[in-house]
């Protein structure tokens, strides 16, 4: 029995050396991959800013900065791109938000945790398909998602309104593109297995608001408007391995 556990605590201890080379040497050939949307360097910074186009036909558009509550939750090599658009009759506001990982692939996270800290209330089967046709610089059809809910908002005489919210999102390197959290993790690992690339994802989002009654014009609206400005600065890729 002695020399049976022996022998297992030999072989224990062979793969975890073997295991730790080889670690080691991924690390050692590791590098990190292009992003899947268009950057500029941030000046004394290893950080780069993700370029949101300021014009869109029929719109006005200012640059927001990432609230601290974001950037302090997040791991320091992560990079943001958000801005707001606003239509020209005023009635449609919408928030477009990038986040870009670095080395570390925290930076990139499930909708449902932010949404959640947002106040919105869903489980993960009110998460629907939303496919937008992108038609430039190559057709193809991005493979986003969205999730409604209801929000309780202030109006300026102090009533509360209830409004409906929604939030369009997906997640793309410079090859690939998908809507599923767990998906673009086993691109990641696949890849940096065979290749010791680590892909550099971008978490990309769309938040708007109206009223109930607004919902479907409204939805088609921000599909419209997600369709104008993607080409703007995602770059063209594939849609999936």
């Amino acid at each position: 029995m002695k020399a049976k556990n022996l022998i297992v605590a030999v072989v224990m201890l062979s793969l975890i050396g073997a295991t730790g080379a080889f670690l080691l040497h991924l690390k050692a050939r590791q590098r990190l991959g292009e992003p899947g949307v268009k950057t500029r360097p941030i000046p004394n910074s290893s950080n780069v800013e993700v370029l949101l186009p300021e014009n869109v036909p029929g719109y006005t558009s200012v640059w927001v900065q990432e609230a601290e509550v974001v950037t302090n939750k997040l791991p320091p090599d992560t990079s943001f791109g958000q801005r707001v658009y606003t239509s020209e009759d005023n009635k449609f506001r919408v928030q477009a938000n990038v986040v870009l990982m670095g080395a570390d692939r925290t930076s990139i996270h499930k909708p449902e945790y932010c949404l959640v800290g947002q106040g919105f209330q869903f489980d993960s089967s009110d998460i629907k398909p939303l496919p937008i046709h992108i038609d430039r610089p190559v057709g193809y059809e991005l493979p986003a998602r969205y999730v409604t809910a209801s929000v309780d908002r202030m109006t300026k005489d102090g009533q509360t309104l209830k409004a409906t919210a929604f939030y369009v999102f997906w997640f793309v390197d410079d090859r690939n593109i998908t809507a599923y959290h767990n998906q673009w993790k086993i691109w990641l690992v696949k890849d940096f297995l065979f290749t010791g690339v680590l892909d550099r994802w971008a978490y990309i989002s769309y938040y708007t608001e109206c009223l109930p009654e607004q919902k479907d014009a409204v939805l088609d609206q921000l599909k419209k408007l997600i369709a104008q400005s993607v080409p703007e600065f995602q770059k063209p890729n594939g849609t999936g391995k």
